[in-house]
């Protein structure tokens, strides 16, 4: 329900043929279709043979709700059923003012539009093949007309009446569909690959059909208008396809009103134009000798038939009495065959009595038997309830020991994780053990005066740094964030070489080389410091030692 109470139906397109719409109320119909939603203000009379469509042209103010459908002349009463158009294209962007149902470079929307109509149209009146969609009027002024003409090539057999028509797109001022739709190509371009969308002649030649049009045009208001209709017919009467029996279907009716602007149909008008547009077309509306060989030809058409429909059925009696010959004939061998399905009857019934005879005393039979059966069950079964106690007990004594060993289990379990862990722990403590065993084994060394005063000259000498491995050095000196048993079990190339254990330092090698090279400094890190600098800014901020 709309914010004005006009109620509002969706559906898809292939639910439009059959729905039931509602009539002599205004309705709103959504159909969604690729994510595009069109929609339509449609209002259906019970008492008309007529369908009026109303497309929207261009905004005439920028005050709309861009986020709503605009329906124009919503508020002009006519005796027709209408259907007012919104155009998806004006919800593309808001600086389009007039969308001519272009839509998108994949999606024609005016196409989509004329389809989802004819089956409106199907839905609403049950069409001869000649005079398919012949009710359909489609009225438009300016781009709307566009939009008008347009539609009614697409759904053949309407009429288009239209005033100061537009016939090609690009013939104004078109710079928010170059932005917007038509995006990163040239005029060329887009009329090479969508000519058909934008030219009124384009799409004539392109459907191999020419419309009924229905025109006004006052030649007073603009000569451009004047030049551009006359191009058009030029046009269509030089396009190949056009045969001998194509009668020329556009109607211009040229006006002077002398306004000095367009002076549009007012609703009456419009109305009055509506109701004749069949006189209007029938050049021998007039002719009563035509009116009357037209009812004599009808006349014949009607007696042909039933004549035609009188010799079939002639036919189909002479069949049926053939039939009904045949018939009989199988009728009286059917009464012969009863009468003797009688006589075997009779012998049936005296066997079927001798058997009941026979079945009576079977019967005595199998009760004693069954007697004796139910004894022997009766036993059988408090045989059975005695093995299913037994078995019940059984089965408890089996659950007390599934429980027990369920627990023995997870207490094994238990002691099992605990000694892993125990492990675990030991070769963690092991191995700190090596490391601390390696530091003191490092420490209990002698180291001269040398051993304090080398590793400053060979970080000079080799690193590029010089000034942050020398920081970095003091910092490390003293810090258990370098571990020397660790570096030296890790790095096996340095603990076998005495350059570095007795010349040198470990610290010396992790500053000079170990950072570059990724080496860690100790087992509890992680994560490997990129550069020097970094290590040194993380040394400084941190004011206690970092303990490992």
């Amino acid at each position: 329900m709309t914010d004005d109470g006009i109620q509002t139906i969706r559906c898809n397109i292939e639910a439009v043929e059959g729905f039931k719409f509602p009539l002599n109320e205004t309705f709103n119909l959504e159909v969604e279709i690729d994510n595009v939603k069109y929609e339509f203000r449609i209002h259906l009379k019970d008492n008309s043979d007529k369908l009026l469509i109303l497309p929207t042209g261009k905004l005439a103010k920028n005050t709309h709700n861009r986020n709503k459908p605009i329906f124009q002349r919503e508020n002009w009463y006519f005796e027709e059923s209408t259907i007012h158009i919104n155009d998806p294209t004006l919800y593309i962007n808001d600086e389009i003012k007039a969308g001519w149902m272009i839509g998108t470079k994949n999606n024609w929307y005016l196409k989509t539009i004329a389809e989802i109509i004819k089956k409106i149209a199907d839905n609403l009146f049950k069409y001869d093949v000649e005079n398919q969609y012949g009710n359909i009027i489609i009225y438009g002024s300016t781009i709307s007309a566009f939009e008008a003409i347009m539609l009614s090539i697409l759904i053949k057999n309407s009429t288009s009446i239209t005033e100061m028509p537009y016939l090609e797109v690009f013939r104004t001022n078109q710079r928010a569909l170059l932005n917007h739709i038509f995006t990163g190509m040239s005029i060329q371009q887009i009329h090479e690959k969508y000519g058909y969308r934008l030219n009124v002649t384009e799409l004539i030649q392109k459907e191999q059909y020419i419309p009924k049009i229905f025109t006004f045009i006052d030649y007073t208001v603009n000569e451009q208008y004047n030049n551009d209709f006359i191009a058009f017919i030029k046009q269509i009467t030089q396009l190949p396809f056009i045969k001998s029996k194509n009668e020329n279907r556009i109607i211009v009716e040229l006006d002077s009103k002398k306004q000095g602007q367009k002076q549009l149909l007012k609703p009456w008008q419009l109305r009055e134009i509506i109701a004749n547009i069949h006189k209007i077309r029938d050049k021998n509306y007039y002719d009563s000798s035509t009116i009357q060989r037209e009812k004599i030809k009808q006349q014949d058409e009607k007696l042909e038939q039933y004549e035609t429909k009188l010799k079939k059925q002639i036919q189909e009696i002479t069949k049926n009495n053939k039939e009904i010959e045949m018939y009989k004939t199988e009728l009286n061998q059917h009464i012969e065959q009863i009468q003797q399905n009688n006589e075997e009857i009779q012998q049936y019934q005296k066997e079927l009595q001798q058997q009941k005879q026979e079945i009576t005393k079977n019967n005595k039979e199998i009760q004693q038997y069954k007697q004796k059966q139910e004894n022997i069950i009766q036993t059988q079964e408090e045989t059975i309830q005695k093995q299913q106690q037994t078995i019940q007990n059984q089965t408890k004594k089996i659950e007390e020991n599934t429980k027990k060993t369920q627990k023995q289990e997870n207490e094994i379990k238990i002691q099992k994780q605990t000694i892993e862990n125990k492990q675990h722990m030991l070769k963690i403590q092991q191995k700190r053990n090596k490391n601390q065993q390696t530091t003191i084994q490092y420490y209990q060394q002698k180291h001269g005066l040398k051993q304090k005063i080398l590793p400053y000259i060979y970080i000079m000498l080799k690193s590029k740094q010089k000034i942050t491995s020398i920081k970095l050095y003091k910092k490390l000196k003293n810090n258990t964030y370098f571990n020397i048993g660790y570096y030296l079990n890790k790095n096996k190339d340095i603990k076998n070489t005495k350059k570095w254990t007795h010349k040198l330092t470990p610290l010396t090698h992790y500053i000079t080389f170990g950072i570059d090279e990724k080496r860690k400094p100790n087992p509890q890190q992680k994560t490997i410091v990129e550069d020097k600098k970094t290590l040194l800014r993380k040394l400084n901020q941190q004011k206690t030692k970092i303990k490992y």
